[in-house]
């Protein structure tokens, strides 16, 4: 981890309350990391293409996994996209998920 992890942290968990917000408006059935994750795919596939953007948000969630191992049935699609979120055990820990889904951004944004 870097010196700014903490700080990416803190705007990950930003990030995440917007779109959590959002979900409880529009009744949004999908989890509030994988649309923080969408809305970062377009600027970063310009920055680093489809494939970088993909190595990107892999790394992320490996690092994430070593973290939070509820995160284990969770996978990064060959189109960028995260799947199995929904696979996750709801009646777990609420506090070891909602870690799981800061790390998770913060280390795609570091």
């Amino acid at each position: 981890m870097t010196a700014s992890f903490p700080t990416m942290k803190d705007l990950a968990r930003q990030m995440l309350a917007i779109e959590a917000a959002r979900a409880i408006a529009a009744a949004a059935r999908v989890d509030e990391a994988v649309r923080v994750c969408e809305k970062l795919q377009a600027p970063l596939v310009r920055l680093a293409g489809s494939a970088g953007f993909w190595s990107l948000l892999s790394r992320a969630l490996a690092l994430a996994k070593v973290e939070v191992a509820s995160l284990h049935v969770v996978s990064v699609r060959p189109d960028g996209s995260l799947t199995g979120f929904n696979r996750i055990e709801h009646d777990q820990d609420a506090g070891a998920m909602d870690k799981g889904r800061v790390v998770l951004v913060a280390h795609l944004l570091c």
